[in-house]
């Protein structure tokens, strides 16, 4: 069986959580797995990795490929949209495509999963998907459902005809899509089921199927230009295909089931306290039942609350009673007219370290990265050292995530390369292609953060001043001792041919957007000591991005402690490099450069006593 996950949604209905920026499908609440990830375990229960597949636009690519990586299915899996479709031709390309890349068949049968919902147990699910394949593979349309618990108005409904005496399914008379709630109180009377959004078919079917919709003989006579096109550009499964077949069954689900839509939804399914509430920090709750409590920056006192939900964001407060919470979609376009950056979202931050033998200090690495307020930041660490060194320090890592319990969005994933030895930079551009982040920095093993809102004040003033690059200010420390300071590097805001003057920024604290590594390359591999010196010269000189500088220091880096011999010959080449990387970017500068370059370094000596009023 082929299994087709839908996941190309935006989503914000678990606002202020969920934004544009993170749908609420990807969405890690208090530790919950994403609904996402639960999603491909399903599809894992009924088929296997290489028959999974992922429909998504190019806005949530990147989070897919996130949240795949402990699953070992192939980001190749990912299909992306070519445009921002509805359901509809997202399922027809889908299928189009997983015939012509991955060689599917006509008849084989293909499960479509929304990836927004709560599924247990995972037994009674795959009974179902297998009960609907066999229905499927007799050109039947299968679309699972469930008996209505309470009337609501968010949901479609299946209106059922007679079934033959021995058999699970039942005809489809009529569907009716997101009723008002006293048309839903009826139509449960009258033995209604809920849609599900599950559907199980054969590809030769739905293609069929399609085809009729489009007045068509074959799939590839669809025209983009056409007037059933462009109308169906809007139009979800449901509207183009499930409503017009004629050969559509329903098989009413016994597993249970939740629309992960809403913060009522994440209420059902979360641990409570004897009165009914979920209270997951600890908040101070007195003759409060049936609520739920979220916010980690500031104690909430809750008094004789019932049914109500209270979640408290860095940067926003919601309150909704229970029984209105599906109104927050009414508030969505007020705030996107009054603060548009709070629907939008703030970006994901990704921190890259290379290891190869050296892991002494890296635990308080990804320690300064975890203890950051920002909540939105993945610690990617590209391991070259030998395996079974790779697989223990992995185990370490998961532990001190597990330790700090930190109950946000940050993810630290160790990827091995065990017996691949590379250069630094070499190393530094494989990294940079694994991220997700929106923004992406480098953070070299042993290195800190200097404090805790290091990435919260780098990310708000790329924000603030629509910058693509961003650095700060560098601090030296020698060796094991973090604290004793041996330079201090402050920086200063970018002005065209400063460079000249031997300026740049300090390189552990450049943070860049991920386009700008898309669009102008990562690091050049042919020159090994100063290749971030080219690449800051490059990205700010010559091609003019836009950048700002945060006075502050935002980095503590672990100086060399190589012999003096080494020390000076790393000098000299780095220098004679800083002068190449001008006449490999066409810049002209004198050639006495490589000389006078050297004297800028000479000021951090001397400031290093500065430096002590900022620890």
């Amino acid at each position: 069986m082929k299994v087709l996950i839908l996941a190309g949604g935006g989503g914000t209905r678990l606002w202020p959580y969920s934004t544009e920026r993170l749908p609420k499908q990807f969405l890690t609440l208090k530790n919950h797995e994403s609904t996402f990830v639960q999603a491909v375990k399903r599809a894992l229960v009924v088929s296997n990795k290489e028959d999974v597949f992922i429909s998504s636009n190019e806005a949530n690519f990147l989070h897919i490929k996130r949240q795949l990586r402990n699953t070992e299915i192939d980001p190749s899996h990912i299909l992306v949209k070519d445009a921002n479709y509805d359901t509809g031709l997202s399922i027809f390309f889908s299928l189009k495509k997983i015939k012509e890349l991955f060689g599917a068949k006509d008849e084989d049968v293909v499960a479509v999963l929304p990836s927004d919902h709560f599924i247990e147990p995972l037994g009674e699910f795959k009974k179902a998907v297998q009960d609907a394949a066999a229905a499927a593979s007799e050109n039947f349309l299968v679309a699972l459902g469930k008996k209505p618990l309470t009337p609501q108005e968010s949901f479609g409904y299946m209106l059922l005809g007679n079934k033959k005496q021995g058999e699970k399914f039942y005809r489809v008379r009529q569907f009716i899509e997101k009723p008002p709630r006293k048309l839903a109180e009826k139509l449960i009377q009258k033995g209604c089921l809920w849609n599900l959004g599950i559907y199980v078919f054969s590809i030769g079917f739905m293609f069929g199927e399609f085809c009729n919709y489009f007045g068509v003989q074959n799939p590839d006579d669809v025209q983009k230009e056409s007037g059933l096109f462009k109308k169906a550009f809007s139009l979800s499964f449901d509207r183009m295909i499930a409503e017009k077949t004629k050969r559509i069954v329903a098989l009413p689900a016994e597993f249970d089931w939740l629309d992960m839509g809403s913060w009522k939804a994440f209420h059902e399914v979360s641990a409570k306290d004897e009165k009914k509430n979920v209270n997951l920090e600890g908040h101070i709750l007195v003759n409060t039942e049936k609520t739920l409590i979220m916010g980690r920056g500031k104690p909430i006192v809750a008094i004789h609350l019932e049914n109500m939900f209270v979640i408290d964001h860095k940067d926003a407060l919601l309150i909704v009673p229970e029984n209105r919470v599906d109104a927050l979609k009414e508030a969505i376009p007020i705030l996107r007219e009054k603060h548009p950056h709070l629907v939008k979202g703030t970006p994901f931050v990704s921190i890259c370290t290379i290891l190869s033998d050296k892991r002494r200090h890296t635990e308080v690495t990804t320690k300064s990265i975890l203890k950051q307020t920002y909540p939105l930041i993945e610690h990617l660490i590209l391991d070259f050292g030998e395996p079974e060194e790779s697989v223990e320090f992995g185990q370490k890592i998961k532990t001190i995530k597990a330790e700090l319990n930190t109950g946000d969005e940050k993810v630290v994933d160790v990827i091995l390369r065990p017996d691949e030895r590379k250069k630094t930079y070499e190393a530094l551009n494989e990294a940079l292609q694994e991220t997700t982040g929106e923004i992406i920095g480098i953070l070299n093993a042993g290195d800190t953060y200097e404090d805790e809102g290091v990435i919260q004040d780098m990310v708000e003033a790329m924000e603030r001043e629509s910058a693509d690059v961003c650095w700060g200010d560098l601090i030296y420390a020698r060796g094991n001792e973090l604290r004793r300071i041996t330079r201090f590097w402050q920086s200063s805001p970018y002005g065209k041919g400063i460079f000249r003057q031997g300026w740049m920024p300090p390189h552990p604290t450049f943070f860049v957007r991920r386009w700008v590594y898309e669009k102008y390359g990562g690091f050049r591999t042919d020159l090994p000591v100063s290749a971030g010196y080219e690449f800051m010269l490059r990205v700010l000189e010559k091609e003019g991005v836009k950048g700002c500088y945060v006075p502050r220091v935002m980095v503590r880096t672990r100086e060399d402690g190589g012999s003096g011999w080494r020390r000076i010959v790393n000098f000299i080449e780095g220098n004679i490099e800083s002068y190449k990387s001008w006449k490999l970017n066409g810049l002209k500068v004198r050639p006495w450069f490589i000389f006078t370059k050297p004297f800028s370094k000479l000021n951090q000596l001397f400031a290093k006593s500065r430096s002590v009023n900022l620890q």
